[in-house]
């Protein structure tokens, strides 16, 4: 996964909210724009949980994003 990507799928409007999948740690739920951010130099995601905290991911350890579909 690149940083442009991941820039590319946080700027879409409206936002549709998406999942993340980590190599090795898991997935992370993403339910709106209010709650990822990416760092300016693009090598960081980070992800404020639903239940509390936050998770910093390294983008190049993304291995997939999945979108919701909506209805």
């Amino acid at each position: 996964m690149t940083k442009d990507e991941i820039k590319r799928r946080l700027e879409e409007r409206p936002f549709r909210p998406f999942k993340v999948r980590v190599a090795g740690d898991g997935e992370y739920e993403v339910p709106s724009g209010d709650h990822v951010s990416l760092h300016p130099n693009g090598r960081l995601l980070i992800i404020h949980l639903d239940t509390g905290g936050t998770a910093i991911i390294d983008v190049p350890l993304i291995t997939s994003v999945h979108v919701k579909e909506t209805v």
